[in-house]
């Protein structure tokens, strides 16, 4: 059974969702976890023109990472945080999956950082 995943950005005053998703599987969680913990490299390697070689050398999936990237780009300068969100709005842990379904509060979002500023 396939669910959709998606970035979310909680800066906005009703956060905004990614228009593509980052996974389609619980499975991708873990790389989708990844690319936000390292969302500095993967932003700084989009913006730079490097992000196929970057994403080659950490093994990501091209097309869902590359939906991350982009919208980890249009977000870098957010400061509240990115979460982690099914196609149902059901927010989903970056750390672990113990809390899916539950109500999101701070602990499910890493803050966000900006690349360059």
């Amino acid at each position: 059974m396939s669910i959709r995943l998606f970035l979310t950005c909680h800066e906005h005053n009703k956060p905004l969702r990614a228009r593509r998703e980052s996974g389609i599987h619980l499975s991708h969680l873990l790389r989708i976890r990844e690319e936000i913990a390292h969302r500095d490299e993967l932003v700084a390697a989009t913006l730079n023109g490097s992000l196929g070689e970057y994403l080659n050398l950490k093994g990501w999936n091209r097309w869902f990472s590359t939906a991350s990237a982009a919208f980890l780009v249009h977000h870098r300068a957010c400061r509240i945080g990115i979460g982690i969100v099914d196609e149902y709005g059901r927010p989903y842990s970056l750390v672990n999956d113990a809390d899916r379904g539950a109500v999101p509060d701070r602990q499910h979002y890493i803050r966000a950082t900006s690349v360059g500023a």
